[in-house]
């Protein structure tokens, strides 16, 4: 993905009750090589506007709903059945992807919608 000033953006849905699992390859843009991520920690938030105070969900390397496959360059965004099943629906909010390398630079990775559907089987 490129470094720019604006971070790509990708819509996400997931669905009360459901598990969560979705896989970012994040690669040096000129080489296609993957960016080695040994020793990079992420967060992800999720609220319903970028000005609210309330996180809706958070997904972090620190609470293991953010893998990190280290020299792969791969990131797994991951969030079990139970743990969706209270999350309010139908919901439409914003999240933003941070990662943070071994220095401390942050980099904002991804940007987007991320909508939460209500549990149709139950």
């Amino acid at each position: 993905m490129e470094n720019t000033c604006c971070a790509p953006s990708i819509p996400y849905c997931l669905t009360q009750g459901a598990g969560f699992y979705e896989t970012i390859d994040w690669e040096d843009p000129e080489t296609d090589d993957p960016i080695d991520l040994t020793g990079y920690t992420a967060k992800m938030q999720i609220r319903s506007s970028p000005s609210s105070s309330e996180v809706v969900l958070e997904l972090s390397t620190e609470n293991g709903r953010i893998l990190n496959s280290g020299a792969t360059g791969i990131l797994t965004l991951l969030v079990d059945a139970e743990d969706t099943a209270d999350l309010p629906a139908p919901f439409v909010g914003v999240y933003s992807l941070l990662v943070t390398n071994p220095d401390g630079f942050v980099t904002n990775l991804l940007t987007g919608v991320f909508n939460i559907n209500e549990a149709i089987t139950k």
